[in-house]
């Protein structure tokens, strides 16, 4: 596919001044940029040429991009504008800028959400696209990169949900028709009428995908097996999306090891949107919220975090590539929507007849075909097997009090209510404020020489680098430490990866299917409910708990004398880093090593002010300590330390969470 032309800063593009690229993707990219009539900060979206290919597509790309304002709800992103640049060729969105995040993104982050917290989503969610019904249009790719929780200005709300990419969707539909490349949707949330386009699109499309998007937050699992097996064949998901019996969503649940976080009556609602009938599913999203309010006693809870944001457009920073076939999804349609299905009856003892289109059936051949370049390049976020230990999520470590289920090679934290910061350390630690956490998975080791040149091995991540980078450098300090980089000697398979940046951090998590964990996450681990001052509690640091600066570290011979003091008597017997595991009685109790000591820890967070890290801060957040830590606040839990994403450290490495 055709790069796009790049647009430099400070250039102007049909009315907008060029600030930055946001995120680059297999449609398209997007800008951050000022409207220079109004002066306020848009998102400028560019999509590659072949979508306006032919005279009568530029023709209906006007109106079909500005669809969206014909759905009646404050939960639709606003495009403020749109063409088609004559020199290029280039269709063009310029949109509201959002702060926040996408549910995907949270997803990753957050690993599930609670009943009430998926309520309140939906809520917001359900009355965009049922608005979109009431106006005859269909968004056809629901899916939870496509909701964004961007921030609010109303009081006591935690986010506004924005609906993504309403009106493209006929457009690029065609534009893929002419082409000959078949299939319109993201794959792991179309409805199986997708799958053949000459088969009817309903409201009750849209609904199919509000079932499994429901599936995904309560759960962090996708409902389709076929998701989370590395490297499955395009006929592999096909079969299971329009031939074989689709499961009840509890018996998939447990099968994926999660079947106690679904909530009673969810069988028989999922049933009603995820049936391959179109004519039994919910008739439109506000059916199908109706019948999830009465899962958990009518209106939702409300949601009590205020997810953290970072600033951009209509999609994360880190837009992901594979996202090439769909990126708008409306759809206007003349036919009148599927009739109501019948009044609801427990539908847990009965299977809901499953109808097949025989149309369907015969198209999964051809979409094997027609569709492989697409499905090849796909790289699933789901969970999957550990590249450690090579188990999958299902084979669990001792659950945490919750229950929580994590891999072998990751601890359970049990989810619960903390203070976070410190009133006696740091100006950053301040202030001590309360939060309350769903329970996650962390990795009981630093990432790991060995693991890293894995991803390296697979081409999935950059060569380990063997030197120090950061803004500035000189000579001599990078010739110094990069002596202590890890991936350089050939003995240290065991020890922690460093010298590495958040950007590799966050590719070699998401390879893993995991990802980097929150700071709010990484204290949490650190102290618990009861506030320890040091992971292994309120002890003092010393040299059988932590690898910090001890004598060894102070006296060098490797790095010569630096300036610092011992932190406690005696000698760790590491000058640098030390092996996975070598500090037992530094360990959680939950069993997490080296949460002090050894490599500071990069997280996702960006660094705020403390409460909340609502800001568009450029500095990321690690924490932890390091092996030349020569101070007790150093490897306290509240501690925090901000790098630029791009530096590489010999005392920063990172962990993954899930």
């Amino acid at each position: 596919m055709p790069r796009l032309t790049e647009l430099e800063a400070g250039v102007t593009f049909e009315g907008f001044l060029v600030e930055r690229k946001l995120s680059e993707g297999g449609m398209g990219a997007v800008y951050r940029v000022k409207q220079l009539a109004t002066g306020r900060e848009r998102a400028l979206k560019l999509m590659h040429p072949e979508l306006v290919s032919n005279d009568d597509l530029r023709d209906k790309f006007i109106q079909e991009a500005n669809i969206g304002a014909r759905v009646q709800s404050e939960h639709v992103v606003d495009v403020v504008d749109a063409g088609v640049d004559a020199a290029t060729g280039m269709p063009w969105l310029a949109m509201e800028l959002l702060e926040g995040e996408d549910l995907g993104a949270v997803i990753l982050r957050k690993g599930r959400l609670d009943l009430s917290e998926v309520a309140t989503i939906f809520e917001q969610l359900c009355h965009a696209v049922g608005a979109a019904h009431v106006a005859g249009i269909v968004h056809r790719d629901l899916k939870p990169e496509n909701v964004f929780l961007a921030s609010t200005k109303r009081a006591g709300a935690p986010f506004t949900i924005k609906v993504l990419d309403f009106g493209i969707a006929k457009l690029v539909e065609e534009a893929r028709t002419s082409s000959n490349t078949g299939l319109m949707g993201s794959p792991y949330w179309m409805a199986p009428e997708q799958t053949e386009r000459k088969m009817q699109i309903s409201p009750a499309t849209d609904v199919w995908a509000l079932g499994l998007i429901a599936y995904r937050l309560l759960t962090g699992r996708y409902y389709w097996l076929s998701a989370g097996e590395e490297g499955a064949s395009v006929t592999v998901f096909l079969r299971e999306l329009v031939i074989e019996p689709l499961a009840f969503a509890s018996d998939r649940a447990r099968q994926q090891g999660v079947g106690e976080l679904l909530p009673a009556g969810f069988d028989a609602w999922f049933a009603r949107c995820v049936v391959r009938d179109q004519s039994a599913r919910f008739a439109d999203a506000r059916a199908a919220l109706d019948g999830f309010r009465a899962l958990h006693g009518g209106a939702p809870a409300g949601g009590t975090e205020h997810y953290p944001s970072v600033k951009v457009s209509v999609r994360t920073v880190n837009m992901p590539p594979v996202d090439s076939m769909a990126l708008g999804t409306a759809r206007t349609i003349g036919a009148e929507a599927a009739p109501p299905a019948d009044d609801d009856e427990d539908l847990r003892g009965t299977v809901p007849t499953q109808k097949t289109p025989v149309a369907a059936i015969a198209a999964a051949v051809a979409l094997a075909v027609g569709a492989a370049i697409y499905f090849l390049a796909i790289r699933t976020t789901a969970p999957a097997p550990d590249p450690r230990a090579g188990v999958a999520p299902t084979d669990t470590a001792k659950a945490a009090p919750d229950a929580l289920r994590c891999p072998k090679t990751m601890a359970a934290i049990a989810g619960g209510t903390f203070s976070m910061g410190s009133e006696t350390g740091e100006a950053d630690e301040k202030p001590v404020h309360s939060l309350t956490l769903n329970g996650f998975c962390l990795d009981t080791t630093e990432v790991l020489v060995s693991e890293y040149a894995q991803c390296a091995t697979e081409k999935k991540c950059p060569p380990p680098s063997s030197t120090v980078f950061w803004a500035n450098i000189k000579p001599e300090d990078k010739a110094l430490w990069s002596q202590a980089c890890n991936a350089s000697r050939a003995d240290r398979a065991d020890y922690p990866i460093n010298c590495i940046s958040w950007d590799d951090a966050d590719n070699y998590c998401r390879w893993a299917k995991k990802r980097l964990p929150t700071e709010e996450e990484w204290e949490y681990a650190a102290r618990g409910r009861e506030g320890r001052l040091y992971p292994w509690g309120n002890e003092l640091p010393d040299s059988k708990r932590v690898n910090a600066c001890g004598v060894e570290c102070a006296k060098s011979t490797q790095l010569g004398d630096q300036g610092l003091l011992p932190l406690f008597s005696g000698s760790d017997g590491f000058e640098t880093t030390a092996p996975a595991q070598s500090f037992k009685d530094g360990q959680t109790p939950e069993g997490v090593f080296d949460l002090a000591g050894n490599v500071w820890e990069w997280t996702a967070s960006h660094y705020c002010p403390y409460p909340g890290n609502n800001c568009a801060s450029e500095w990321r957040v690690a924490r932890g300590g390091a092996w030349n830590s020569d101070a007790r606040e150093g490897v306290k839990a509240t501690r925090r330390d901000k790098n630029a994403h791009d530096a590489r450290s010999s005392d920063v490495g990172f962990r993954c969470a899930l």
